[in-house]
């Protein structure tokens, strides 16, 4: 089978299983050899389709900060109220 580019990594993913690069074959043959390659690849492409993407993350960032900023404002209001009630303690009418 010939492929269009000589640097192609199917091609040399094909010849390091067969054994061709080496002194040594591991008894594969090339179509068993780019069977496994095409495999590998597709499994490959399925865990990076599965991979979060730097808008993924910005994205996820910003809705867990819209889900907390009504949080963080409540804390405001009731840490005022606590640091209102300790003044008043200190300084009664």
């Amino acid at each position: 089978m010939s492929y269009p580019f000589p640097s192609c990594p199917r091609r040399r993913a094909s010849r390091r299983v067969c054994g061709r690069n080496d002194d040594q074959g591991s008894g594969v043959s090339e179509n068993q050899a780019e069977a496994f390659s095409e495999a590998l690849r597709e499994v490959q492409d399925a865990q990076l389709k599965e991979l979060a993407t730097k808008g993924d993350l910005r994205e996820l960032k910003l809705e867990i900060a819209a889900e907390l900023a009504p949080i963080k404002w409540g804390m405001a209001v009731c840490v005022g109220g606590i640091m209102a009630l300790i003044l008043k303690s200190f300084f009664p009418h």
